[in-house]
C-alpha cells in the first residue's frame, strides 16, 4: 500500500493472527511508520512454521493501527522516504561520509 502520513499521525504494522496462527509473520522490525513518511511500506515475511503456506495476491496478512501524534514538526526524511517497490537495506549509507 501507498502511504502519505501527515504529520499529526503515526502507523504500525501489525500481522493478523489468523495468518500468524500458521507461523507466518509480517514484519520483524519494520513495523513502525513514522509521520511525514511517503511511500510503501516494506513487509518482512517470514514462515516459522513447519508448512509451507501459499500466500496469493489480495491475501490480507497485516494490518496498519494508526495513531495521533502531537507536535511533530518534521516528518521522516529518512533514506526510505518515497520508496515505490521491494527496497533492500541502505545501512551502507549510514557508514557513508558527507563529502
Amino acid at each position: 500500500e501507498w502511504l502519505n502520513l501527515p504529520l499529526d499521525l503515526a502507523g504500525k504494522v501489525e500481522g493478523r493472527s489468523s495468518v500468524g496462527r500458521l507461523g507466518i509473520t509480517a514484519h520483524v522490525t519494520a513495523g513502525f511508520i513514522d509521520p511525514g513518511f511517503k511511500g510503501r511500506i516494506t513487509l518482512e515475511i517470514a514462515n516459522h512454521g513447519p508448512n509451507t503456506i501459499k500466500l496469493v495476491s489480495g491475501m490480507r496478512i497485516a494490518q496498519i493501527a494508526f495513531e495521533l501524534v502531537q507536535g511533530c514538526t518534521q516528518g521522516y526524511q529518512g533514506k526510505y522516504q518515497n520508496q515505490k517497490g521491494v527496497t533492500g537495506s541502505k545501512l551502507y549509507e549510514d557508514f557513508q561520509k558527507d563529502g
